[in-house]
């Protein structure tokens, strides 16, 4: 995987609800949410990025659960 590709993290505001690992975003970017990666593994996440930087993806954005960032603030009383 020689081919560098634009990995951001998404805001809290646009978050999607009902998306999954792997669906492109308006702006064209492969959602993949954090809880996924974990479960994937590193050599299961390694090939997950070359066949989505294969298909020509503009980036990834990277989603963290929307409830454990709320368990996080509730936790903290933030």
């Amino acid at each position: 995987m020689d081919t560098h590709r634009f990995v951001r993290e998404l805001k809290v505001n646009e978050r999607p609800v009902c998306a999954k690992t792997g669906d492109t975003l308006p702006d064209g970017t492969v959602l993949l949410w954090e809880r996924d990666m974990e479960r994937m593994g590193l050599r299961e996440l390694r090939n997950w990025l070359s066949q989505t930087v294969s298909q020509g993806a503009s980036g990834i954005a990277l989603a963290e659960d929307a409830r454990s960032l709320r368990l996080l603030d509730e936790e903290y009383n933030v």
